[in-house]
């Protein structure tokens, strides 16, 4: 129904006309929440929140979502084990009614903490030796109470640095203040090496990780390189036929040789026994340490890693059993500190060993963690969204569950 208001304010009382424009205001009002389509409640989360796969309370949960992030929902009319009812959340899973409030915002969205560029504007420092000391708050300062002390090797992401009672501090994002005596600045981190391959397209042979690396015609470095190849260049080969090592020196198609661990081989694998023929995969090269993405025997993306400096990236088959949008890890009780990992998917719990973002690396392609598979902050997102157990963007963590088992990972010598 459409009001003509202007033509009929000449003819009607105020009264009427009021009363024709409230109607009016109703219909459109109408009109944006059919436009909302099936999921027309929008709520914030009073506190961490589990999304379950069903609506009942013993359900299995698939994600949480932390505090503060708006989800659009419907109400299903069911309250087993939630006496304020379930609500169907747009994407998939049920959340309980107890662990939400009202919000006057007109859109979905995370909570602040896992958005992709909260780390934007920060800079990564390195404890060296003789280490640093770790408080929460100014006043444990002056009370000199020390939550930590924190030994070589923690990294901190500072989003300022200050000085008070004349010893210099840095705080991070949560505020907590680490004396900058025995600390250095990192380099600005690689945000991305992986290279996406389309369905027609042929895979690169390999991915130099030297810089400056001297090409020889033939496999001996006692004369001078005719040519250089820049860092992470990627390598051309002959399609189906991986490029082969030699007495420690990998020969390159219409160019030369280099030496072997100056560049990352891309090699390539068999389909696994049981893996589908369209199933999403991950091949993780531990010999030349390189992270394979497949879709069944299709290879859509290949980017350098860095695994476990000892060989203590363990090989196997794994499925990603646990996804964390953001987390700070601890080792040695929380004197070992690495600050704000994002991307962090889990495929050995047992072993806590994950791929992940890893913004103090730029030594890809080299073995350089504690153990679990660093990438450069894009890649490792790309693998994030594209892997199972899946992901919605106000997710901070997902769980494999039946109905959604989560990516193979294979890791290979």
């Amino acid at each position: 129904m459409v009001f003509r208001t202007n033509t009929y304010l000449s003819f009607l009382s105020l009264s009427t006309a009021a009363a024709i424009l409230i109607a009016s205001s109703m219909l459109h009002a109408q009109a944006e929440d059919a436009g909302a389509g099936e999921f027309p409640i929008l709520k914030r989360t009073a506190e961490t929140t589990p999304v379950r796969v069903g609506a009942r309370r013993y359900s299995a949960v698939q994600a949480r979502v932390h505090v503060g992030a708006v989800l659009r929902l419907k109400k299903t009319g069911q309250k087993r084990g939630c006496p304020r009812g379930w609500l169907e959340r747009e994407g998939g899973g049920y959340v309980c009614a107890a662990n939400l409030k009202k919000t006057e915002e007109t859109e979905r969205r995370p909570t602040a903490r896992d958005l992709p560029g909260i780390l934007d504007g920060l800079e990564a420092w390195e404890v060296t030796r003789g280490g640093s000391r770790f408080y929460k708050r100014v006043k444990d300062i002056d009370r000199r109470h020390l939550y930590r002390f924190l030994v070589k090797g923690t990294y901190l992401m500072i989003r300022e640095s200050l000085t008070r009672y004349g010893t210099d501090y840095h705080r991070n994002r949560t505020g907590w203040w680490a004396t900058s005596a025995n600390t250095v600045k990192l380099d600005p981190p690689i945000t991305s090496l992986g290279i996406e391959i389309g369905e027609d397209e042929t895979p690169p042979a390999g991915v130099i990780i030297e810089d400056e690396v001297g090409v020889w015609e033939s496999p001996d470095a006692s004369g001078q390189p005719t040519s250089t190849l820049e860092r992470w260049s990627a390598v051309a080969g002959i399609a189906g036929k991986p490029l082969s090592v030699e007495d420690g020196w990998v020969e390159i198609p219409g160019k030369g040789y280099v030496k072997d661990d100056k560049i990352a081989r891309v090699r390539k694998f068999s389909l696994p026994r049981n893996v589908l023929k369209k199933e999403k995969w991950i091949a993780v090269d531990l010999e030349e340490q390189m992270l394979h993405a497949y879709m069944g025997e299709r290879l859509i993306r290949v980017v350098p890693c860095s695994t476990g400096i000892r060989n203590n990236t363990g090989p196997g088959r794994y499925r990603i059993k646990w996804k964390r949008r953001l987390q700070t890890m601890n080792l040695r009780r929380g004197h070992l500190r690495v600050e704000d990992v994002q991307y962090v998917m889990y495929y050995d719990r047992r072993r806590s060993i994950a791929i992940h973002a890893a913004y103090w690396n730029n030594d890809f392609g080299k073995r350089r963690s504690h153990g679990c598979v660093n990438l450069p902050r894009d890649d490792a997102r790309w693998i994030y969204d594209w892997s199972t157990p899946n992901s919605l963007p106000e997710d901070s963590e997902n769980f494999h569950c039946p109905a959604d088992r989560g990516t193979r990972v294979i890791v290979l010598n």
